[in-house]
């Protein structure tokens, strides 16, 4: 969770540290997605509840990414990174692939086809330009280059594959034999955004419950567009209280019943990799604290750490709305559990709370009981270790 003033500074990487960043990221949310979705086999989790299903549309955001700035020219705004905290991709440049996605078509007829443009960069490498022309002609590879890699970019932009500002999921009925409430039907639906606030991916799953004499709900259903619209409105977000996403949700919808939200907020990432260079770092932030760990352990470049957590609000019980009484109608109220006997969950408006981290093995046996106290990040947190030439995570104490 994003510390309080404490907001996102993105800072803008020349195309070859952007490459190698990116190349870093997408190991990082495979080891990540690795992690889910075995975790979702062994619990038999449905594909409208699966958090692996969104890290996999982020790497394909990643691969775009790298494409779209691989040959970017000089004059083009740079992409960047969040320093101060989260270590993710900016947020504008996840928010302008949605703007690509709506103008593509009309930029790829000016484009020449890819087949044209390997012909060109082909021709112009088997030139022998004369001294004097030697840096007019690499420009000019350069920009076919970049041509290539913004078609390529381009034609890979898909809005049922990649991850956006807001992602939606899958809907599926839960069946009668998992749910027993009398005279309700159960559905899970879940969505996925890219926080403006903590510069994070973040993924909601919501069950929700419906009276059984109502037309059954699916995304053929009149009202599914008013049903994601309402979500988009809300949850495209993710405030720290999860609590009040919850009671608006609930308030929106007059004939379906939120019980339960569960949120994964993914991040921060630290790595040396993303401070290599660094003039100033905050010695409170994150990266301050644990950098010094990874040097006196002699890390390599490419170690991580990656948080993340698992929140959910829960309903108890309902209760008639008096406001839904004044309009002529009975709506039942769902009355939310908050565990306040812990100040960071009452603070987070949720009623169970797991703090995870991801690192590497060799990292867990280095710390010592100071960095737990140094790092409560880390002391509160189940720690997941992986091996560099491995896959798959381990559960460590």
């Amino acid at each position: 969770m994003l510390p309080h003033k404490i907001m996102p500074r993105i800072e803008d990487v020349d195309p070859v540290r952007y490459r190698d960043y990116l190349r870093f990221l997408s190991g990082v949310l495979t080891r990540f997605k690795d992690y889910y979705e075995r975790t979702e086999q062994e619990g038999q989790i449905t594909d409208a509840e699966s958090v692996a299903y969104f890290a996999e549309r982020f790497l394909a955001t990643i691969a775009s990414l790298r494409l779209k700035y691989m040959y970017s020219p000089s004059y083009l705004r740079r992409p960047g990174v969040d320093l101060t905290y989260s270590g993710f991709p900016g947020m504008n440049d996840i928010f302008e692939i949605l703007s690509d996605l709506a103008t593509c078509k009309d930029r790829l007829a000016k484009l020449p086809s890819i087949e044209a443009l390997k012909a060109m960069i082909l021709e112009s490498v088997m030139m022998a330009p004369s001294v004097e022309d030697e840096e007019r002609h690499q420009a000019r590879l350069i920009n076919l280059l970049y041509k290539l890699s913004d078609r390529a970019y381009l034609e890979g932009l898909d809005i049922n594959t990649q991850f956006f500002q807001f992602t939606p999921g899958k809907l599926s009925l839960v069946p009668a034999s998992e749910y027993a409430e009398t005279g309700r039907r159960a559905y899970v639906f879940s969505w996925a955004c890219f926080d403006q606030e903590s510069n994070e991916p973040v993924v909601y799953t919501m069950l929700f419950t419906q009276d059984d004499h109502e037309t059954v709900f699916d995304t053929a259903s009149a009202d599914f567009e008013k049903f994601m619209d309402t979500v988009r409105n809300i949850a495209a977000r993710a405030p720290e209280n999860l609590l009040a996403i919850a009671v608006r949700l609930d308030e929106s919808f007059r004939t379906l019943y939120p019980k339960t939200i569960k949120r994964v907020r993914i991040g921060p990432l630290v790595s040396p990799l993303l401070y290599q260079g660094a003039r100033m770092i905050d010695e409170a932030s994150l990266a301050g604290r644990i950098l010094p760990v990874f040097k006196r352990a002699g890390s390599g470049l490419e170690d991580f750490v990656l948080l993340f957590d698992v929140e959910a609000v829960i309903s108890v019980r309902e209760e008639v709305s008096s406001l839904s009484r004044q309009y002529g109608y009975e709506k039942s109220r769902q009355v939310y559990l908050v565990n306040e006997s812990m100040s960071q969950m009452k603070r987070r408006g949720v009623s169970t709370l797991k703090l995870y981290a991801i690192m590497p093995h060799w990292l867990r046996q280095h710390l010592t009981e100071g960095d737990f106290e140094n790092l409560p990040e880390l002391r509160e947190a189940e720690l997941l270790a992986y091996q560099i030439n491995e896959k798959g995570l381990n559960h460590v104490c």
